[in-house]
């Protein structure tokens, strides 16, 4: 791995020291508040034979003889660069993947749809920015066919430098949202930010995206429109639904889910897979963890949507949650959005508005912003507000048994840690 451009072999490569395996290439990233330089010995000790070294540091006198130093200008270029060289090395199919809600499920839904036929390899985790991509890149074994990237961004130009570092063959956008508004101004600045991933696209026409999207309409590809997803429903865990006339069944919850499946279709006849391969790759699909995951803890339900949260994904998920049959009375716990900027006070009296209009669930809003959205529901005597994370634990606490036969959806900004409410059950 990368013997042709250090001189030397490395088995692994990671900017965390502790990540080190032995025969393993040490990455130094300075952060705001950490120095990477300073976990050397840690590397070392965990098997690096190496380390790209910033050359305004001085190497520590006594390391020096232990493991090779490659002093570069700066380390995430030098990252970033060995990257796209393994990339171009190993050559296998990349797809890129970047949208405002629902990337990271895309990804694992063409990576089930093509698991029968490729040698796949994806990011895991969030390892989906400037060091997350690299991260994966340099991950990738030496026999891997297809590499899907996802790439997230808070900022316009980031989509950029990710897509010239992957180069992927074909991209995937999903949708255009509101995350990141308050670091972008508006959805049309955002949707220029997502497109940007086409700078590094190897071929510009080879794009797949969400056709019913205005913002999008620029583009020349592959778009997916609602109108060609039909019969569609929830048959407990399974979304079910025709698309272009084939018959398509996923393993998940979410009606919104039928999309980014079509998205893998479209992608799998780029690549001319035959659909009964893509079909059997299909079944093996499994969300990641806080992505509408089902829990059960004794007799109580939970639909947990806690690792990100906007606008549309929270309608989503509502629309995911009215459409569970159930005898049991149904709960939703919504946490604060984050990252909305001077958006937030108008976004969560849209949230009140919403729930108020369109779902007969029990509601208990979650946060300071969320307070906005209670008092949009402050007749309905059922809802509760709670200010924080905390005060809702303490209320579950002391009222366990108030939640026996009941189907709670968590969901909220990753920030809220909703997710902490499983652990008061198991309490």
């Amino acid at each position: 791995m990368l013997k042709n451009i250090l001189g030397f072999d490395v088995t692994n490569v990671h900017f965390n020291s502790k990540e080190i395996k032995p025969g393993g290439l040490f990455v130094p990233l300075k952060g705001g508040n950490s120095d990477g330089h300073k976990y050397i010995k840690s590397a070392i000790q965990n098997g690096a034979v190496a380390s790209l070294w910033n050359e305004e540091i001085p190497v520590p006198q006594e390391l020096d003889s232990e493991i090779k130093f490659i002093k570069v200008k700066d380390t995430l270029q030098a990252f970033q660069h060995l990257a796209n060289y393994h990339r171009k090395e190993i050559n296998p199919i990349i797809i890129g993947i970047t949208g405002s809600n629902g990337k990271t499920t895309t990804k694992e839904i063409v990576a089930a749809a093509l698991s029968t036929l490729y040698k796949v390899h994806k990011n895991t985790g969030n390892y989906n920015n400037h060091i997350g991509v690299p991260l994966t890149l340099l991950s990738m074994p030496d026999n891997t066919e297809l590499c899907i990237v996802e790439m997230g961004m808070n900022h316009k130009g980031e989509i950029r430098t990710l897509s010239n570092i992957a180069q992927p063959n074909i991209a995937i956008i999903t949708n255009i949202g509101e995350s990141h508004i308050g670091h972008l101004g508006s959805r049309a600045n955002i949707a220029k930010a997502k497109m940007e991933i086409i700078e590094g696209l190897i071929n510009k026409n080879n794009i797949i995206y969400d056709g019913d999207e205005s913002l999008l309409s620029e583009l020349s590809g592959y778009p997916v429109y609602n109108k060609d997803i039909n019969k569609l429903r929830q048959l407990d865990n399974k979304i079910m639904f025709e698309y272009l006339g084939e018959k398509v069944t996923l393993p998940a919850f979410g009606l919104h889910n039928a999309k980014n499946t079509a998205f893998a279709i479209v992608l799998s006849s780029i690549l001319k897979v035959k659909m009964t391969d893509v079909l059997d790759g299909l079944s093996s699909f499994q969300n990641n963890d806080m992505r509408l995951e089902l829990k059960k803890i004794g007799t109580t339900s939970f639909l947990v949507d806690c690792y990100n949260s906007s606008l549309t994904s929270l309608k989503s998920a509502l629309d995911t949650f009215d459409n569970i049959n159930t005898t049991k009375k149904k709960i939703a716990i919504l946490g604060d959005i984050f990252e909305l900027g001077t958006e937030s006070k108008d976004t969560h009296k849209l949230i009140g508005e919403m729930t108020l209009c369109n779902f007969d669930f029990e509601y208990w809003f979650v946060g300071e912003n969320m307070k906005v959205a209670y008092e949009v529901h402050s007749q309905q005597s059922k809802n509760k507000y709670f200010e924080n994370t905390e005060l809702l634990l303490e209320y579950i606490l002391l009222n366990q048994d108030a939640f026996n036969n009941t189907f709670i959806l968590l969901k909220a900004s990753r920030g809220m840690r909703l997710e902490s409410v499983l652990n008061a059950f198991h309490n």
